[in-house]
């Protein structure tokens, strides 16, 4: 029984963050408080998420990471890979500028259609000159 004025006497909602873990399964979680006689508990099913890349690969396709972003799932599907022979060839479509300081520094953008490619740190950028070359930072 709730005393007139008591703050949050009558919560009929709580959300908690489930916890990493390390194995799947069932996994029984309890709601405890010092004002419940008994803690109250619940079983939640723990399943792995998919490793899309790897999912992909053992079919020879290449993970769809556009469509994960826009439909997110955890379960493993081939919906979310990608014939690699269904994407384009990279096309050079612009870039600016097109000169720079020999003391290096300059920002140059670079726009490609069909770059097959989601996460920065899989591109390099070389710069040559003449019989030698060096990497640029790819920001």
């Amino acid at each position: 029984t709730c005393l007139q004025g008591e703050l949050d006497c009558s919560r009929t909602q709580i959300v908690f963050r489930s916890p990493a873990l390390e194995s799947p399964g069932h996994k029984i979680v309890q709601i405890s408080s010092s004002l419940l006689q008994t803690p109250l508990t619940l079983t939640v099913e723990y399943t792995p998420p998919c490793d899309f890349v790897l999912f992909c690969q053992k079919y020879a396709l290449v993970f769809d990471y556009k469509k994960m972003l826009s439909n997110p799932t955890l379960t493993c599907s081939a919906e979310y890979c990608l014939n690699p022979t269904n994407i384009g060839d990279p096309v050079l479509t612009s870039f600016s500028p097109s000169s720079g300081l020999t003391s290096g520094g300059t920002i140059i953008k670079v726009n490609i259609s069909d770059l097959p490619v989601f996460f920065v740190e899989d591109l390099s950028a070389t710069v040559a000159f003449g019989t030698s070359s060096t990497f640029a930072d790819i920001v």
